[in-house]
């Protein structure tokens, strides 16, 4: 069991209301350590964890250790551990820290998502489709797990599903300007000029200012401009099925 006595040393305080709660020490200083609940510990160093969870920020890791042997089953500290690896690059002891607290946290699908992107960091495709296809099963309304099973079909350049899915959240978020650019970019790969030309052009209208999309028309040939301009259809663009492509079964 943690002791919470060095947790009470590590605050330091002037006893000023100002100031109280304020420090974070490695030590003591006589007459300036507060006492606190062990309550009051664990949500104060809870908060501070939350407060570091874009950042990788020294010191954190052992705080959010300290909090798992007081409560081993609290699916958020599993949570930001595994982000605080993850800032640090150490993908490889994030990823059971992210399965474990999706496993605690199932009303979560962020959890889980940050592991399907762990694993696909990490080349275990199997993983991240398995634990991708959970979240779609479980929130099939949530446009970023579409996104994210997208792009392992696109990495296994299985072009099809990677638009399926992408139309999926373009269905579900349809003035997302960032679906609508990837749309053009896999046609654009695949030498749909046409239909590239005009994903780029919607989402320009979406957004005129979608430097994405600009992008998007920028790396479209000539020769896919002018094609586009003879044989515009926005119903191709809006249709998948009359667009040219079939989703695979493979």
């Amino acid at each position: 069991m943690y002791d919470y006595a060095h947790l009470t040393k590590s605050y330091r305080t002037d006893n000023s209301p100002s100031a109280r709660n304020t420090g974070w020490w490695s030590g003591d200083e006589a007459g300036l350590t507060g006492n606190y609940t062990p309550d009051f510990l664990k949500g104060y160093l809870l908060h501070y964890c939350r407060l570091c969870d874009r950042t990788n920020r020294q010191g954190t890791v052992p705080v959010l250790q300290a909090l798992l042997e007081i409560e081993p089953e609290n699916g958020e500290v599993h949570y930001l551990l595994a982000r605080q690896y993850d800032l640090g690059g150490l993908r490889e002891l994030a990823m059971p820290s992210y399965e474990r607290a999706a496993a605690l946290c199932p009303e979560k699908p962020e959890y889980a998502l940050a592991a399907v992107r762990t694993a696909g960091y990490l080349g275990d495709r199997i993983k991240a489709m398995s634990l991708v296809n959970s979240v779609i099963s479980a929130y099939p309304v949530m446009a970023e797990a579409w996104y994210e099973r997208a792009i392992i079909y696109e990495t296994d350049e299985n072009w099809n599903r990677a638009l399926s899915d992408l139309h999926r959240c373009r269905d579900l978020e349809p003035h997302n300007t960032d679906y609508l650019c990837d749309i053009a970019r896999i046609y654009r790969l695949q030498k749909s000029y046409r239909l590239a030309r005009q994903f780029a052009e919607r989402a320009l209208r979406e957004d005129p200012r979608c430097q994405r999309a600009h992008a998007e028309l920028r790396e479209i040939p000539m020769r896919g401009h002018i094609m586009g301009m003879m044989f515009r259809s926005e119903d191709d663009a809006l249709d998948p099925s009359r667009a040219g492509y079939n989703v695979r079964e493979d």
